[in-house]
């Protein structure tokens, strides 16, 4: 499986959490068929495209936290809460 695939496979898996509930990177991981690679399912959370969909929103770290630092277009970081 190719990095693209793996990639893919995350955000589908991320794309899955309904409305109101959470994730850790660990359990995205694991239902990405990749246990012990939640580091990578940060990696593809900090490369998102800004104008993704995907509730990146909605991962979580062990500490039941977000993570992924995201930039607005002025260069602002900024969190989301929903």
């Amino acid at each position: 499986m190719n990095e693209q695939e793996l990639h893919r496979q995350i955000l589908e898996v991320i794309d899955l959490i309904p409305y109101g509930k959470v994730a850790s990177y660990g359990q995205i991981a694991k239902l990405a068929g990749l246990p012990k690679h939640a580091r990578l399912v940060g990696f593809v959370l900090k490369h998102l495209d800004q104008e993704s969909k995907v509730p990146w929103y909605r991962v979580i770290n062990a500490q039941g936290r977000i993570s992924v630092n995201r930039i607005n277009d002025k260069g602002e970081m900024f969190s989301s809460v929903y």
